[in-house]
């Protein structure tokens, strides 16, 4: 028996969005006192995650050992086919077994505290709290959510571990913003966001100590997802406030480091010395900058997320101060296993990390066969009014649907095209290609707007070398976006594919950044074009950019020890190899450019073992095998000895038919498609729906008519006037939308959303201008107004999160930046006709300019001239109250931008 499983029990908590970004710099204050001491008295390192970086997906994968492909949760929500309402997941949609439960089969007590997809679970052996204790998406009940905990006689101690939002004191949120009194609750929803992640995180953390303290597991898993929660609106604070040392809100995410760190001690204290404990974080969060700031909260939670995070294992059985290098989500369940004393199986695919352990690890696994199957003491049964309980939870995450609001025959629903998205990124990521093209062909054809998924699979196409297809997707995504940089980079990574690295330098080159060099993201692959013309230098130049910006960046890494080993600096490439081999074990390039280099520096011992790893990471590329057949000859193999690497270099050899084969089952999937297509039309014909299904066909170009500026501008009062003069207004939240009702915020994620205005006019802040779809076309109102005004007017609003802590001539000087940089591109824009209206101006002078706004929209849309007029009084009293409260010497933008 390991040390763990004799000594002592194990604990892992997973705090998601946790990075060594946010620790390092308050684990030296000396502001985290008990991770700190964890990770000098064990192993810690990086975490990396698979794609996507999805909260619920990431978790069963750390939880299981399995990738999505083989776990089946790749969202916390699906549409199953032929429901009208979406099916909230539970613990019986898993298809893999879990931690807890081969602990359970073990005959140990196990349990499980928080984690995503775990509700409804009864294991014998195994207590559960499942996700929706605490949670702010679970229904507004006095009762706990039936299938919240098991087994049944936990529910009465553990309802009492259940505390509401309204139960977090003021004291609690005084921690967080100590400035909280000057925050206009009514407009400023953060600090009910604070309170609600507050109570899910002391829920969850009075159960898991009952737990320990009460049940005693040998085994327990808990997840805290309170950095997670609060990471999409406080991260721009937080970035600004560490500039700046200023702002409300600005230091929210530390003390959520300071708070988590407080609750870990106490699980230490009541786990006791001997217990071993790991701490991970499935993935870590993006800081924004520069313009990317003003965007942030209105963009998806995933857009923050970055597959680097954090892990830290402690006990007698883990070595002491150690670095880790190499660590994947996956390889987490089979070191625990491990540690356990339990079967590592031969279907787990990460390995176990014997690097952190004090003994050496077993290298032979058992065959899978050896442990029971779920199915076998797992008795996931959700409670029998099961759609009644979660219903609300459902709504409550925002992404319920009423029946009558989603037909049923509609093949492709908004929350099936979450889906179906995060399984083919899945599949790709754990190299199974091909399996993914349908899913990503199926997303193009219900959502052609959604350019996201075309690039994605013209990449994949690229890869497979389905070149020809690739080019035609390429013309089709040069037609829905064509002054998009996304266009000219898949031309230059056709260009590349085909093999003309000097056309796709040139045209890459068009990209670059305003320093001449190449635009981040696109650098990457001018090093590839400039590898491929063996301009050794010159790669490297590049791929020390992108190094110096990101020292994480595996392929710049790799890319630049390719170089070096072109220059036959074969020293400096061995190290960069291995450096990208610690950030990534699994990525067979990294470990086959290291045998090259060792190999060249005669190291044929060392080669030989770093090219296996290649070709056991990658079965079927030749390169590794063609090195290591060269080495085998050289030293007098036999032919028997040759043969396999003769066999996989014959097997890669025929890609034609591996092509000709996707080709073919390319085909068959669109004839299906087009079947279902007429099957469906029919149907609808049948029904006496003349109506065409939202996700059958692409939107059709429409005129739309558009008001909008900076977020205080005047926006909504010269909408106010519009719709005086008959104008009819475009509510969003009168739209159907697979999410529910719609806001205009949601256009980012949802582009469809305006097909529903029809001519009415639109208003929105010119944030979300860029991501207005291309198919349509546009008349846009922008309304100026001195930028002095716009930041008093935010500052009495409560509403200036996005400039919070900055400056006041830097605050201005972003805003400026923003509003040029959005006039210039919709002047450019061939979709786009612009006028642009001074609102002072409109105020003082409302008939002249009102009289440009009818002839610009037409007096079809604007028949009453003179109801507008009259309209315009009260928005200039409004105008002129707020000059009066800007201070004098502010009132002039160029005292804002002088130096």
């Amino acid at each position: 028996m390991s040390e763990a499983a004799a000594g002592g029990p194990l604990l892992l908590i997973d705090l998601p969005g946790l990075d060594w970004a946010l620790l390092h710099p308050l684990i030296d204050a000396g502001e985290l006192p008990n991770l700190a001491r964890l990770v000098e008295a064990g192993c810690s390192g990086t975490l990396t995650a698979p794609r996507p970086q999805v909260s619920a997906l990431l978790w069963n994968s750390l939880a299981s050992g399995q990738p999505a492909a083989r776990h089946g949760v790749f969202a916390r929500v699906r549409q199953n086919p032929g429901d009208a309402a979406p099916h909230v997941l539970t613990a019986r949609d898993r298809q893999v077994s879990m931690l807890w439960q081969r602990v359970a089969a073990c005959g140990r007590r196990a349990g499980v505290v928080g984690g995503a997809v775990t509700h409804g679970e009864i294991t014998k052996g195994v207590d559960v709290v499942s996700e929706y204790l605490g949670s702010p998406t679970a229904p507004k009940t006095d009762a706990l959510v039936d299938g919240c905990i098991s087994p049944a006689e936990l529910r009465e101690p553990l309802a009492e571990c259940w505390m509401r939002p309204e139960e977090v004191d003021w004291e609690m949120l005084a921690f967080f913003e100590p400035g909280l009194g000057s925050v206009n609750q009514e407009r400023d929803p953060r600090l009910a966001i604070i309170g609600a992640a507050l109570a899910q995180t002391f829920s969850r953390h009075a159960a898991l100590l009952w737990l320990l303290e009460h049940r005693r597991p040998d085994f327990t898993m808990a997840s805290y997802a309170l950095l997670d929660d609060l990471l999409h609106a406080f991260m721009p604070s937080h970035v600004l406030g560490r500039q700046h040392n200023a702002g409300l809100f600005g230091a929210v995410l530390d003390r959520a480091c300071r708070l988590l760190d407080l609750l870990l001690g106490r699980l230490l204290e009541v786990a006791g010395a001997s217990a071993t404990v790991f701490v991970t974080s499935t993935h870590g969060a993006r800081k924004p900058t520069g313009p990317a700031i003003a965007r942030w909260v209105r963009e998806p939670r995933e857009a923050h997320r970055h597959g680097h995070g954090v892990l830290i294992a402690a006990g007698p059985a883990i070595r002491a101060d150690a670095l880790l290098h190499g660590a994947r989500v996956l390889d987490v369940a089979p070191t625990v296993l491990q540690l356990l004393s339990l079967p590592v199986t031969d279907d787990l695919p990460g390995r176990v990390l014997g690097e952190i352990l004090a003994a050496t690890p077993a290298t032979e696994r058992a065959p899978a066969a050896s442990i029971a199957a779920p199915a076998a003491y797992a008795a996931v049964e959700a409670p029998s009014d099961e759609t009644a309980s979660l219903g609300g939870v459902f709504a409550a995450m925002g992404a319920g649907v009423a029946a009558e609001s989603q037909p049923a025959a509609t093949p492709l629903a908004k929350i099936d095209e979450r889906w179906y998205w995060n399984r083919a990124r899945a599949l790709r990521d754990a190299g199974q290609p091909a399996e993914a093209l349908g899913d990503l062909e199926r997303l193009c054809e219900a959502a052609p707007e959604q350019t996201r998924y075309l690039v994605e699979l013209i990449d994949l196409q690229l890869s497979l070398g389905l070149l020809r297809e690739a080019r035609d997707n390429a013309e089709i995504l040069r037609e829905l976006s064509p002054e998009s940089p996304n266009v000219t980079l898949v031309l230059a990574r056709i260009e590349q594919a085909s093999g003309r690295y000097a056309e796709s330098l040139e045209l890459l080159q068009t990209l670059n950044a305003e320093d001449g060099g190449p635009a981040p993201g696109v650098d990457r692959f001018v090093g590839v074009a400039q590898l491929r013309l063996r301009r050794w230098a010159e790669a490297i130049q590049t791929f020390d950019r992108v190094v110096d910006r990101n020292p994480t960046n595996v392929h710049a890494l790799r890319g630049r020890a390719r170089a070096l080993l072109g220059l036959r600096r074969f020293d400096e490439a061995a190290a960069d190899a291995l450096k990208a081999i610690g950030l990534d074990y699994q990525h067979a390039p990294s470990h086959y450019l290291l045998g090259v280099a060792l190999l060249s520096q005669k190291r044929d011992f060392e080669a030989v073992v770093a090219l296996r790893t290649a070709a056991r990471l990658a079965p079927g590329w030749a390169k590794p095998h063609i090195q290591l057949l060269r080495i085998k000859r050289r030293n007098g193999a036999t032919e028997a000895d040759l043969k396999l690497h003769r066999a996989v270099i014959q097997a890669a050899g025929h890609q034609d038919a591996l092509r000709d084969g996707l080709r073919r089952d390319m085909a068959e999937r669109a004839r299906a498609r087009a079947a279902e297509k007429a099957r469906l039309r029919a149907q609808w014909v049948a029904d006496g729906v003349t109506l065409e299904p939202p996700a059958l066909a692409p939107a059709l170009a429409m005129n739309q008519f558009v008001v909008s500026g900076l977020p205080h501008a005047g926006v909504e009062a010269v909408a106010g006037i519009l719709a005086a003069g008959g104008f009819a207004r475009f509510d969003p939240a009168t739209a159907p939308g697979a999410d529910g009702p719609g806001s205009i915020n949601d256009l980012p994620v949802n582009p469809r959303l305006l097909d529903a205005a029809r001519g009415r006019l639109i208003g929105m802040p010119s944030t979300l201008l860029g991501y207005l779809p291309r198919i349509h076309h546009y008349k846009i109102l922008f309304i100026r107004r001195p930028i002095a005004e716009i930041l008093i007017s935010q500052q009495r609003a409560g509403r200036d999160e996005l400039i919070a802590g900055l400056p006041l001539r830097e605050a201005a000087r972003m805003l400026l930046r923003h509003r040029d940089g959005v006039l210039a591109a919709l002047r450019n824009a061939p979709h786009v006709e612009l006028l642009e209206i001074d609102y002072p101006a409109l105020c003082d002078e409302p008939e002249a300019q009102l009289l440009r706004i009818q002839e610009f929209f037409g007096v079809d849309e604007l028949p009453d001239l003179a109801a507008m007029c009259a309209a315009v009084v009260p928005s200039r009293r409004h105008a002129r109250a707020d000059s009066a409260r800007v201070p004098a010497p502010l009132r002039e933008p160029a005292y804002l931008l002088a130096s």
